[in-house]
């Protein structure tokens, strides 16, 4: 009886001990530091790491500049004045020397020969405004239209012929051409030159006056 009291004595004294370890603050705080550990790890998973390139480095890349469209064919348009840049050229040499002065941007029409409406110019100036604000954020816009780059030119042309019909009734993009090598001044001049556009790594800011 006696060698079983002292048996149960030691396993109590065992049990004991064992919980004072379990319990002790030291113990405590290691055991919370873990959970917290694992309820972080399950909440922020690891994120796989990231190149260290610039945030402007190839920016250039971003630019988006599907391949061109396909051609529209002149004999579906009789009535477009206009198809070749000759034509332009040989009729405003033809209203000079009849001591005419043709408006600059005659040589867009619709489908049916007629002069686009200057509202309708408008709008075509807000879709190209667009695209030059896009190369200024990515730098590559040119301080004059002639001066552009291959990319600059098959990002506009691209946008303005998916958006407007009437600088698709043409060979190739001498409508877009003209067009920016007219209006592009006037968008340096309005946004620009005054600093009304703020380049920064992501997004094109419009400053307020």
């Amino acid at each position: 009886m006696q060698a079983t009291g002292t048996k149960v004595r030691v396993n109590l004294l065992i049990v004991y001990a064992h919980t004072m370890y379990c319990f002790s603050p030291r113990n405590l705080v290691a055991q919370l530091q873990d959970v917290i550990t694992k309820l972080t790890s399950l909440r922020h998973p690891q994120v796989p790491s990231t190149s260290d390139t610039a945030p402007n480095q190839d920016k250039t890349d971003s630019l988006d500049t599907p391949g061109p469209l396909l051609p529209l064919n002149r004999v579906d348009y009789p009535y477009v004045l206009f198809w070749c840049d000759e034509d332009w050229i040989k009729y405003a040499d033809d209203e000079h020397n009849h001591g005419e002065v043709p408006s600059r941007l005659r040589f867009l029409t619709d489908e049916d020969g007629s002069p686009v409406l200057e509202s309708w110019i408008k709008t075509f100036m807000s879709t190209a405004k667009q695209a030059w604000n896009e190369l200024y954020r990515l730098r590559l816009d040119p301080k004059s239209w002639t001066k552009k780059t291959l990319k600059a030119t098959s990002y506009l042309a691209h946008i303005m012929k998916t958006s407007f019909d009437e600088f698709r009734y043409c060979d190739g993009d001498w409508k877009v051409e003209r067009f920016a090598i007219i209006k592009y001044p006037n968008w340096c001049c309005d946004a620009r030159e005054p600093g009304c556009l703020t380049c920064t790594s992501d997004i094109l800011f419009f400053r307020c006056f």
